[in-house]
């Protein structure tokens, strides 16, 4: 599957959302376009194609090609996502609570290896399929909410590092309370039962009022951690319905 992308007179996010978008979709080979001065952007930009690699080089184009196929073990890079969005979860509530701005420099390199899994998870159900065809559409959106999960957490760890201030224990408790549901969501994936499913919608709905009771009279920088969390939760509770439609 070749596809060609025009990336001339685009900003670096831009060049690099077509990138990625069209890595997902599982094409085998990338003929693009471009100014001359974008050239070596893109080349560094490929090297974050897991699999892939520039092939050829013109004055204005290039093209990128897949060198080596992609693991088509979905199941376990499917799981090692979610273990790397839970110990995002956990060491960015440590670090925080330990009032270690340093440990939060390198949200972007954390958030990184986290997409780099979910992205390649895109593109084996896009190339390869699942071994449950009616599962696709459902696990794809959980993947995609996973890497939402991970950015908001990477958003919480950049405003703490930028503003270390001393966060409430009330909202570091709740914070605890909010891996714990994430980590319940994991579980209620891989062993779903009815018991489990009533319990996780019972703590739901208690955590977002515990956020709106503190978020009063708090400082900016917790009440952009606070806004985070609650992001957190709505995407947590949709994947929950996502996972009835995979598991009923």
């Amino acid at each position: 599957l070749t596809a060609e992308l025009d990336l001339t007179d685009l900003s670096e996010d831009l060049i690099w959302r077509h990138l990625i978008t069209i890595y997902r979709k599982g094409v085998d080979k990338i003929i693009i376009k471009c100014n001359e001065k974008d050239l070596e952007l893109i080349h560094k930009l490929s090297r974050d194609l897991n699999g892939m690699a520039v092939t050829k080089y013109g004055k204005d184009n290039l093209i990128i090609s897949e060198l080596i196929p992609p693991s088509t073990d979905f199941d376990e890079l499917f799981r090692r996502s979610f273990h790397l969005v839970i110990n995002l979860s956990e060491e960015i509530l440590l670090d925080i609570t330990n009032n270690n701005k340093e440990a939060l420099k390198n949200m972007e390199l954390r958030d990184f290896n986290l997409n780099r899994f979910t992205d390649l998870c895109l593109r084996i159900l896009n190339k390869y399929g699942y071994k449950e065809h009616e599962k696709i559409n459902s696990l794809y959106k959980i993947i995609s909410v996973l890497e939402e999960i991970g950015d908001e957490y990477k958003k919480i760890g950049c405003i703490y590092h930028d503003n270390p201030v001393n966060v409430d224990k009330v909202i570091l408790d709740n914070f605890a309370k909010l891996n714990d549901l994430l980590k319940e969501y994991k579980d209620l994936f891989y062993n779903f039962n009815k018991e489990n499913l009533i319990e996780f919608y019972r703590k739901a709905p208690l955590l977002m009022t515990n956020f709106k009771k503190i978020i009063k009279g708090k400082r900016l920088a917790e009440i952009g951690i606070l806004i985070s969390l609650v992001t957190i939760l709505h995407l947590i509770k949709n994947l929950s319905e996502e996972n009835m439609v995979v598991k009923l």
